[in-house]
């Protein structure tokens, strides 16, 4: 009768294990499941990144501007955008670095607002970073813009003959 006794408890013993295992198994596979979903919505937000870039048609908007002195702030409640598209750059970017001649008595020059039709337009990617070089000229100045980055994390620098570099972080979207 002991024996049978200690079968029992060695049955259930394994019949507890394999259900444990099985447990943990399903567990397991739940977790590479949202591993996966993650890896494929970051392959998404990259193809979508690629498309808006080579179309030459999106928007950039900062999260924080840095000027050449290293002074930052916050932009995420202060309203900027930099429109591109083939035939015109849009820009109302914040400015508060050094400028040289900016405009005359009375005049409203404040930011980095400008709006023309860029003479130079160029994309390159290397190692999955996008990089893109745009020359604009309006009727007072030659802006200098590059982008870098990729999906989530841009960074925009404007270079003008009259006003200091800026350099901004924030993100490339379809629109405002």
């Amino acid at each position: 009768m002991k024996t049978f006794k200690s079968e029992i408890l060695c049955l259930k013993t394994v019949v507890l294990l394999i259900m444990v295992g099985l447990l943990s198994y399903n567990g397991f596979a739940q977790e590479l499941t949202k591993k996966e979903l993650k890896q494929q919505k970051k392959v998404e937000q990259e193809k979508e990144f690629s498309a808006l870039v080579e179309s030459k048609t999106f928007v950039f908007v900062g999260r924080r501007a840095i000027s050449s002195r290293g002074r930052s702030i916050d932009l995420t409640t202060n309203q900027n955008y930099l429109k591109f598209s083939p035939e015109l750059v849009d820009s109302s970017m914040p400015f508060f670095g050094e400028s040289t001649g900016a405009g005359h008595y009375g005049s409203a020059d404040v930011g980095l607002t400008f709006k023309g039709k860029p003479e130079k337009y160029n994309i390159d990617k290397t190692k999955g970073k996008y990089k893109i070089q745009v020359v604009v000229k309006d009727s007072n100045d030659t802006y200098e813009i590059n982008i870098t980055g990729t999906a989530g994390n841009s960074t925009l620098t404007i270079m003008s003959n009259r006003k200091s570099l800026m350099t901004y972080n924030g993100d490339i979207s379809k629109g405002l």
